[in-house]
Protein backbone atom coordinates (compact mmCIF):
# COMPACT_ATOMS: atom_id res chain seq x y z
CA UNK A 1 0.00 0.00 0.00
CA UNK A 2 1.56 3.27 -1.11
CA UNK A 3 1.70 5.90 1.61
CA UNK A 4 2.05 9.36 0.14
CA UNK A 5 4.63 11.43 1.95
CA UNK A 6 3.34 13.33 4.99
CA UNK A 7 -0.35 13.07 4.13
CA UNK A 8 -0.50 9.58 5.64
CA UNK A 9 0.31 10.96 9.06
CA UNK A 10 -2.19 13.81 8.88
CA UNK A 11 -4.97 11.81 7.25
CA UNK A 12 -4.53 8.85 9.59
CA UNK A 13 -4.76 11.16 12.58
CA UNK A 14 -7.89 12.76 11.17
CA UNK A 15 -9.64 9.49 10.45
CA UNK A 16 -8.90 8.25 13.97
CA UNK A 17 -10.63 11.31 15.39
CA UNK A 18 -13.94 10.74 13.60
CA UNK A 19 -16.74 12.90 14.97
CA UNK A 20 -14.22 14.64 17.24
CA UNK A 21 -13.83 11.45 19.27
CA UNK A 22 -10.51 9.84 19.99
CA UNK A 23 -11.12 7.36 22.77
CA UNK A 24 -9.83 7.46 26.28
CA UNK A 25 -6.97 6.02 28.22
CA UNK A 26 -3.25 6.29 27.73
CA UNK A 27 -1.03 4.00 25.71
CA UNK A 28 0.61 1.39 27.90
CA UNK A 29 3.55 -0.92 27.52
CA UNK A 30 5.72 1.40 25.41
CA UNK A 31 8.57 3.47 26.79
CA UNK A 32 8.91 6.79 25.02
CA UNK A 33 12.39 8.19 24.34
CA UNK A 34 13.48 10.80 26.85
CA UNK A 35 14.19 13.35 24.15
CA UNK A 36 12.24 13.85 20.96
CA UNK A 37 14.63 13.62 17.98
CA UNK A 38 12.23 15.73 15.94
CA UNK A 39 12.01 18.73 18.24
CA UNK A 40 14.80 18.19 20.73
CA UNK A 41 12.19 18.63 23.46
CA UNK A 42 10.71 15.95 25.69
CA UNK A 43 8.39 13.65 23.74
CA UNK A 44 5.50 15.53 22.18
CA UNK A 45 7.27 18.84 22.65
CA UNK A 46 6.11 18.95 26.25
CA UNK A 47 7.03 17.82 29.73
CA UNK A 48 9.32 15.04 30.89
CA UNK A 49 6.30 12.90 31.82
CA UNK A 50 5.49 12.44 28.13
CA UNK A 51 2.44 14.68 28.01
CA UNK A 52 2.05 17.38 25.38
CA UNK A 53 2.09 21.07 26.24
CA UNK A 54 -0.18 22.98 23.92
CA UNK A 55 2.02 25.59 22.34
CA UNK A 56 2.39 27.27 19.00
CA UNK A 57 5.84 26.70 17.63
CA UNK A 58 7.27 28.40 14.57
CA UNK A 59 5.68 30.93 12.25
CA UNK A 60 2.06 30.32 11.25
CA UNK A 61 1.89 30.11 7.45
CA UNK A 62 -0.73 29.17 4.87
CA UNK A 63 0.05 25.78 3.34
CA UNK A 64 0.48 27.42 -0.07
CA UNK A 65 3.25 29.69 1.25
CA UNK A 66 5.22 26.96 3.05
CA UNK A 67 8.58 26.22 1.46
CA UNK A 68 8.10 22.49 1.93
CA UNK A 69 9.31 20.38 -0.98
CA UNK A 70 12.28 22.46 -2.06
CA UNK A 71 14.76 20.79 0.30
CA UNK A 72 16.09 17.37 -0.70
CA UNK A 73 16.91 14.70 1.88
CA UNK A 74 15.41 12.15 4.23
CA UNK A 75 12.33 13.50 6.01
CA UNK A 76 10.72 12.14 9.15
CA UNK A 77 7.00 12.62 9.70
CA UNK A 78 5.34 11.89 13.04
CA UNK A 79 1.81 12.23 14.29
CA UNK A 80 0.24 11.95 17.70
CA UNK A 81 -3.43 11.75 18.66
CA UNK A 82 -4.73 12.89 22.03
CA UNK A 83 -7.65 11.02 23.57
CA UNK A 84 -8.60 13.95 25.75
CA UNK A 85 -8.33 17.29 23.99
CA UNK A 86 -7.39 20.38 25.96
CA UNK A 87 -8.41 23.99 25.23
CA UNK A 88 -6.10 25.34 22.55
CA UNK A 89 -5.10 28.47 24.46
CA UNK A 90 -4.98 27.00 27.97
CA UNK A 91 -1.43 25.66 27.98
CA UNK A 92 -2.68 22.45 29.60
CA UNK A 93 -1.25 19.03 28.83
CA UNK A 94 -2.68 16.41 26.49
CA UNK A 95 -1.84 12.70 26.70
CA UNK A 96 -0.87 11.05 23.40
CA UNK A 97 -2.68 7.74 22.96
CA UNK A 98 -1.63 6.92 19.40
CA UNK A 99 1.45 7.63 17.36
CA UNK A 100 2.99 6.86 14.00
CA UNK A 101 6.47 7.57 12.67
CA UNK A 102 7.68 7.17 9.10
CA UNK A 103 10.39 8.48 6.81
CA UNK A 104 10.48 9.45 3.14
CA UNK A 105 13.20 10.36 0.67
CA UNK A 106 12.53 13.59 -1.20
CA UNK A 107 14.60 14.86 -4.12
CA UNK A 108 13.79 18.35 -5.40
CA UNK A 109 14.75 18.82 -9.06
CA UNK A 110 12.53 21.76 -9.99
CA UNK A 111 9.07 23.12 -9.25
CA UNK A 112 7.87 20.71 -11.94
CA UNK A 113 9.71 17.65 -10.59
CA UNK A 114 9.79 16.52 -6.98
CA UNK A 115 10.71 12.83 -6.67
CA UNK A 116 9.28 11.13 -3.57
CA UNK A 117 10.45 7.66 -2.55
CA UNK A 118 8.33 6.54 0.39
CA UNK A 119 9.63 3.68 2.46
CA UNK A 120 7.90 0.82 0.67
CA UNK A 121 8.49 -1.66 -2.13
CA UNK A 122 6.88 0.48 -4.83
CA UNK A 123 8.60 2.76 -7.30
CA UNK A 124 9.18 6.46 -6.47
CA UNK A 125 6.55 8.95 -7.64
CA UNK A 126 7.20 12.25 -9.41
CA UNK A 127 5.05 15.26 -8.50
CA UNK A 128 5.03 18.94 -9.24
CA UNK A 129 5.79 21.13 -6.24
CA UNK A 130 2.15 22.23 -6.18
CA UNK A 131 0.90 18.63 -6.21
CA UNK A 132 3.42 17.72 -3.52
CA UNK A 133 2.02 20.40 -1.21
CA UNK A 134 -1.51 19.24 -1.98
CA UNK A 135 -0.69 15.91 -0.33
CA UNK A 136 -0.72 17.85 2.95
CA UNK A 137 -4.43 18.49 2.64
CA UNK A 138 -6.71 15.44 2.59
CA UNK A 139 -9.99 17.39 2.78
CA UNK A 140 -10.85 16.62 -0.85
CA UNK A 141 -11.12 12.95 0.10
CA UNK A 142 -14.24 13.75 2.12
CA UNK A 143 -16.13 15.87 -0.47
CA UNK A 144 -19.11 13.48 -0.68
CA UNK A 145 -18.95 12.17 2.89
CA UNK A 146 -21.67 12.43 5.52
CA UNK A 147 -20.62 15.25 7.92
CA UNK A 148 -21.35 12.96 10.89
CA UNK A 149 -18.65 10.58 9.62
CA UNK A 150 -16.01 13.26 9.22
CA UNK A 151 -13.30 14.02 11.76
CA UNK A 152 -14.77 16.53 14.21
CA UNK A 153 -18.01 16.51 12.13
CA UNK A 154 -16.09 18.22 9.36
CA UNK A 155 -15.05 21.15 11.56
CA UNK A 156 -11.43 20.12 12.12
CA UNK A 157 -9.00 23.00 11.55
CA UNK A 158 -5.46 22.48 10.33
CA UNK A 159 -2.90 25.09 11.36
CA UNK A 160 0.53 25.06 9.68
CA UNK A 161 3.70 26.32 11.34
CA UNK A 162 7.10 26.71 9.70
CA UNK A 163 10.08 26.61 12.04
CA UNK A 164 12.53 26.60 9.15
CA UNK A 165 12.82 25.29 5.59
CA UNK A 166 13.49 21.86 7.11
CA UNK A 167 11.10 21.81 10.08
CA UNK A 168 7.29 21.96 10.02
CA UNK A 169 4.39 21.31 12.36
CA UNK A 170 0.66 20.88 11.69
CA UNK A 171 -1.82 21.13 14.56
CA UNK A 172 -5.33 19.64 14.36
CA UNK A 173 -7.85 21.68 16.33
CA UNK A 174 -11.47 20.68 16.97
CA UNK A 175 -13.65 23.51 18.27
CA UNK A 176 -10.77 25.11 20.13
CA UNK A 177 -9.25 21.85 21.44
CA UNK A 178 -5.97 20.36 20.26
CA UNK A 179 -6.76 16.82 19.06
CA UNK A 180 -3.55 15.87 17.35
CA UNK A 181 -0.44 17.10 15.64
CA UNK A 182 2.01 16.14 12.91
CA UNK A 183 5.63 17.15 12.68
CA UNK A 184 7.85 16.91 9.63
CA UNK A 185 11.59 17.44 9.79
CA UNK A 186 14.58 16.78 7.57
CA UNK A 187 16.89 14.36 9.37
CA UNK A 188 19.50 14.00 6.62
CA UNK A 189 20.56 15.99 3.59
CA UNK A 190 21.31 12.70 1.82
CA UNK A 191 18.47 11.04 -0.10
CA UNK A 192 19.66 7.46 0.47
CA UNK A 193 18.15 5.51 3.35
CA UNK A 194 20.37 4.22 6.15
CA UNK A 195 17.97 3.81 9.07
CA UNK A 196 18.57 0.27 10.27
CA UNK A 197 19.66 -3.26 9.49
CA UNK A 198 18.07 -6.50 8.37
CA UNK A 199 19.70 -9.91 8.20
CA UNK A 200 18.40 -13.44 7.86
CA UNK A 201 19.40 -16.97 6.92
CA UNK A 202 16.91 -18.97 4.88
CA UNK A 203 16.72 -22.69 4.21
CA UNK A 204 15.88 -21.74 0.63
CA UNK A 205 16.68 -18.61 -1.34
CA UNK A 206 19.41 -16.06 -0.90
CA UNK A 207 20.40 -14.96 2.60
CA UNK A 208 20.58 -11.27 3.49
CA UNK A 209 22.83 -9.07 5.58
CA UNK A 210 22.50 -5.33 5.05
CA UNK A 211 22.48 -2.03 6.87
CA UNK A 212 22.48 0.10 3.73
CA UNK A 213 19.28 1.24 2.12
CA UNK A 214 17.13 0.18 5.08
CA UNK A 215 14.11 2.27 6.06
CA UNK A 216 10.98 1.67 8.10
CA UNK A 217 7.72 2.68 9.74
CA UNK A 218 6.40 2.38 13.32
CA UNK A 219 2.80 2.73 14.46
CA UNK A 220 1.04 2.11 17.75
CA UNK A 221 -2.76 2.05 18.14
CA UNK A 222 -4.29 1.51 21.60
CA UNK A 223 -7.54 -0.43 22.13
CA UNK A 224 -10.82 1.35 21.61
CA UNK A 225 -13.13 1.35 24.64
CA UNK A 226 -15.81 -0.37 22.56
CA UNK A 227 -13.51 -2.78 20.73
CA UNK A 228 -10.71 -4.49 22.68
CA UNK A 229 -9.48 -6.09 19.45
CA UNK A 230 -8.76 -2.70 17.86
CA UNK A 231 -5.32 -2.21 19.39
CA UNK A 232 -2.24 -3.16 17.40
CA UNK A 233 1.33 -2.22 16.74
CA UNK A 234 3.18 -2.18 13.43
CA UNK A 235 6.89 -2.36 12.67
CA UNK A 236 7.85 -2.36 9.01
CA UNK A 237 11.30 -2.55 7.42
CA UNK A 238 12.21 -2.33 3.74
CA UNK A 239 15.69 -3.31 2.52
CA UNK A 240 17.50 -4.01 -0.75
CA UNK A 241 17.32 -7.69 -1.71
CA UNK A 242 18.99 -9.19 -4.78
CA UNK A 243 18.08 -6.70 -7.55
CA UNK A 244 14.83 -5.56 -5.91
CA UNK A 245 13.52 -4.96 -2.34
CA UNK A 246 12.19 -7.06 0.52
CA UNK A 247 9.74 -5.97 3.22
CA UNK A 248 9.54 -7.32 6.75
CA UNK A 249 6.08 -6.49 8.09
CA UNK A 250 5.16 -7.09 11.74
CA UNK A 251 1.73 -6.47 13.25
CA UNK A 252 1.20 -7.36 16.91
CA UNK A 253 -2.09 -8.10 18.62
CA UNK A 254 -1.20 -5.73 21.45
CA UNK A 255 0.25 -2.27 21.69
CA UNK A 256 3.93 -2.30 20.81
CA UNK A 257 5.95 -3.73 23.66
CA UNK A 258 8.98 -5.84 24.35
CA UNK A 259 8.50 -9.60 24.56
CA UNK A 260 8.17 -12.85 22.65
CA UNK A 261 5.19 -13.18 20.30
CA UNK A 262 3.80 -16.32 18.74
CA UNK A 263 3.49 -15.90 14.99
CA UNK A 264 0.07 -17.30 14.11
CA UNK A 265 -2.10 -14.34 13.25
CA UNK A 266 -4.34 -12.66 15.79
CA UNK A 267 -5.32 -14.55 18.90
CA UNK A 268 -7.42 -13.44 21.85
CA UNK A 269 -7.46 -9.77 22.79
CA UNK A 270 -4.32 -8.94 24.73
CA UNK A 271 -2.54 -12.15 23.73
CA UNK A 272 1.09 -11.99 22.67
CA UNK A 273 0.57 -12.99 19.04
CA UNK A 274 1.62 -11.36 15.80
CA UNK A 275 1.28 -11.49 12.04
CA UNK A 276 4.64 -11.46 10.27
CA UNK A 277 5.13 -11.27 6.52
CA UNK A 278 8.12 -11.23 4.21
CA UNK A 279 7.32 -9.77 0.81
CA UNK A 280 9.70 -9.52 -2.12
CA UNK A 281 8.92 -6.70 -4.52
CA UNK A 282 8.30 -7.72 -8.10
CA UNK A 283 10.97 -6.86 -10.61
CA UNK A 284 9.56 -5.24 -13.76
CA UNK A 285 12.24 -6.80 -15.96
CA UNK A 286 11.41 -10.30 -14.75
CA UNK A 287 7.67 -9.68 -15.11
CA UNK A 288 7.91 -9.05 -18.83
CA UNK A 289 6.35 -11.65 -21.09
CA UNK A 290 8.75 -14.49 -21.82
CA UNK A 291 10.81 -14.00 -18.65
CA UNK A 292 8.79 -16.29 -16.40
CA UNK A 293 10.31 -19.61 -17.41
CA UNK A 294 11.89 -20.07 -13.96
CA UNK A 295 8.71 -19.25 -12.01
CA UNK A 296 8.31 -22.91 -10.97
CA UNK A 297 11.94 -23.40 -10.06
CA UNK A 298 12.58 -25.27 -6.82
CA UNK A 299 15.01 -22.51 -5.91
CA UNK A 300 12.38 -19.77 -6.08
CA UNK A 301 12.06 -18.02 -2.72
CA UNK A 302 8.40 -17.24 -2.07
CA UNK A 303 8.35 -16.52 1.69
CA UNK A 304 4.77 -17.06 2.87
CA UNK A 305 4.94 -17.15 6.69
CA UNK A 306 2.66 -19.61 8.49
CA UNK A 307 4.18 -19.70 11.98
CA UNK A 308 7.18 -19.28 14.22
CA UNK A 309 8.18 -16.74 16.86
CA UNK A 310 9.09 -13.06 17.10
CA UNK A 311 11.16 -11.44 19.83
CA UNK A 312 10.83 -7.65 20.12
CA UNK A 313 13.86 -6.72 22.21
CA UNK A 314 13.29 -2.95 22.31
CA UNK A 315 10.72 -0.56 20.86
CA UNK A 316 9.48 3.02 21.17
CA UNK A 317 8.09 5.67 18.83
CA UNK A 318 11.35 5.92 16.85
CA UNK A 319 13.32 2.72 17.40
CA UNK A 320 12.79 -1.03 17.27
CA UNK A 321 15.00 -4.11 17.31
CA UNK A 322 14.51 -7.82 17.65
CA UNK A 323 14.83 -11.25 16.10
CA UNK A 324 12.58 -13.78 14.41
CA UNK A 325 12.37 -17.49 13.64
CA UNK A 326 9.76 -17.95 10.93
CA UNK A 327 8.25 -21.12 9.46
CA UNK A 328 7.17 -20.86 5.83
CA UNK A 329 4.30 -22.74 4.21
CA UNK A 330 6.68 -25.37 2.84
CA UNK A 331 8.02 -25.96 6.39
CA UNK A 332 11.36 -24.28 5.59
CA UNK A 333 12.65 -21.66 8.04
CA UNK A 334 13.95 -18.11 7.97
CA UNK A 335 15.88 -16.88 11.01
CA UNK A 336 17.13 -13.34 11.39
CA UNK A 337 17.47 -10.00 13.18
CA UNK A 338 16.32 -6.45 12.56
CA UNK A 339 16.95 -2.96 13.90
CA UNK A 340 15.36 0.35 13.03
CA UNK A 341 16.27 3.88 14.10
CA UNK A 342 14.14 6.65 12.59
CA UNK A 343 16.32 9.61 13.50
Amino acid sequence: MKRLFLVSAIAAASVSMTACGGGGGGGGGTDKPEGDPVTGDPVGGGSADGTVRIQKTGKAVPKEEANLGRTSGIWLSRYEIYGEGAPRESGESAEPIEYSTQISSVRYVSDDEVIVDDCDTEAPVTLTLEAFKDTLNEKDEYVDADPSELPCNGEMEYEYFERSDTDYRVEMVCRGELRGMSEMKQISSQTEYNQGSLSFVADRGENLTTNGGVCGYIENVPPDDDNPFSNSGIIELVAPYQNTKIELFIETNTELQEGVFEVDGFGDAGSMTADVALEIASNDDEDEEGDDEDDDSEDEFDPYVQGGSLNIESVDAYRASGSFDLILDDESRVQGNFSLDLQ
